[in-house]
């Protein structure tokens, strides 16, 4: 940290602190030492402004006006996916993934579509391109399954964008609980659109 420190003649204790450095030094020395376990050592700061929260995805789509449903995209329509359209994932994005929820749901969070495999290189999506793939609905089929609440208050549906860190390699068919327990630890950012639906 260029400061010196002299070394004792033999036989003889070394000098107490204050004889080795100047106070002017030893008090920049000590600032030096408290920073050091604030920045660690090739790792992330233990100062992280939002520990545990990747960075945010801004998801749109054209399709969803007001942030509503069109009947074309659900049950009571021609059952169309949405196109969706999102900003650009952080470097070192190795996948995209994206789930449809609806955690309005009577039995709980009711899964409408999962999509995996996705090339980090795209930020829309109106087909599922080749190479990527479809997991299991739950109303029991692979792909998309649109909103078809019951009649009564609306739901809300979130679209689910996840940047990953790494290539998950599942397979096509896949439920939302094998998706989601091979990407946790591996969020790099995620993004969230919301639409609603109802069923007079």
């Amino acid at each position: 940290m260029g400061t010196e420190v002299r070394a004792a003649r033999p036989g003889r204790l070394a000098p107490p602190w204050p004889a080795v450095l100047s106070k002017p030094r030893a008090l920049r020395l000590a600032a030096v030492l408290l920073k050091l376990p604030l920045t660690g050592y090739g790792g992330s700061t233990v100062n992280d402004p939002n520990p545990g929260h990747p960075p945010s995805l801004t998801v749109s789509s054209p399709d969803l006006p007001a942030g509503t449903f069109p009947r074309e995209f659900t049950c009571d329509g021609a059952n169309r996916r949405p196109r969706l359209q999102w900003s650009t994932p952080p470097p070192g994005t190795q996948e995209l993934a994206i789930e449809m929820l609806d955690p309005d749901a009577p039995g709980g969070t009711f899964t409408h579509w999962l999509a995996y495999g996705l090339p980090p290189g795209i930020s829309s999506l109106a087909a599922v391109p080749a190479g990527a793939a479809e997991g299991v609905n739950d109303f029991g089929r692979p792909g998309y399954g649109g909103p078809c609440p019951p009649r009564g208050a609306a739901h809300h549906y979130h679209f689910v964008v996840l940047a990953l860190d790494t290539r998950l390699g599942l397979a096509a068919g896949a439920t939302r609980p094998a998706l989601e327990s091979t990407l946790s630890d591996h969020v790099l950012a995620k993004g969230e659109l919301v639409a609603t639906y109802q069923r007079a």
